[in-house]
């Protein structure tokens, strides 16, 4: 990992961790994880507000009074709103997608709940969601909250994500151990 690359995730969980404090401490903290996504996905949803947000010629004070106006609009709460604007101050939004992860992480660890990464190569129904997210509460013996990534070139199957544990069930995963087993085997001679 580069050093600005480091520099930035640690700068990104201080921020995570400062602004869960803040929102304890006025027990917002769901509604604020809540709305930081939402501010996430607003960037993300917008190519020119994120373009803004990265842009050095624009002045810092701009992007803030533009963020906070934009975050005012979208009715966050004024913990959020001040945050935001925070980042833009600092010209930070470059960690905004760090930020969100560790304070969602942080989140649910206080809330006893489990975050598992589910990959799989088509999005599953919500029937395929329910079942799955049983099963897992089950063998976890507590809460899980799924966050689901379609990647296509996994075929077919699922992987899952379970703290720094990797359950790899796809059949790219599988195709890949039974390359590595006929190598080995091969190998040998």
């Amino acid at each position: 990992m580069s050093n600005t690359r480091q520099q930035t995730r640690l700068a990104a969980e201080r921020y995570a961790e400062a602004l869960y404090e803040l929102a304890l401490e006025q027990k917002k903290a769901e509604q604020t994880g809540d709305e930081l996504t939402a501010l996430e996905a607003l960037l993300q949803s917008s190519p020119q507000l994120a373009a803004a947000m990265h842009d050095p010629t624009i002045a810092k004070a701009q992007k803030a009074s533009a963020i906070e106006m934009i975050a005012r609009r979208a009715g966050y709460s004024d913990v959020l709103i001040q945050f935001a604007a925070r980042l833009a101050r600092n010209g930070r939004f470059d960690a905004l997608s760090v930020i969100v992860e560790r304070y969602r992480a942080r989140l649910l660890a206080d809330s006893n709940i489990e975050q598992v990464e589910i990959r799989v190569a088509r999005p599953l129904d919500a029937s395929g969601k329910a079942n799955l997210q049983k099963a897992l509460e089950k063998a976890l013996g507590r809460k899980v909250a799924m966050r689901e990534e379609v990647r296509p070139l996994l075929i077919g199957g699922i992987t899952l994500t379970i703290g720094s544990k990797l359950l790899d069930l796809s059949v790219q995963g599988k195709l890949n151990r039974l390359e590595a087993a006929l190598q080995e085997t091969i190998a040998r001679g």
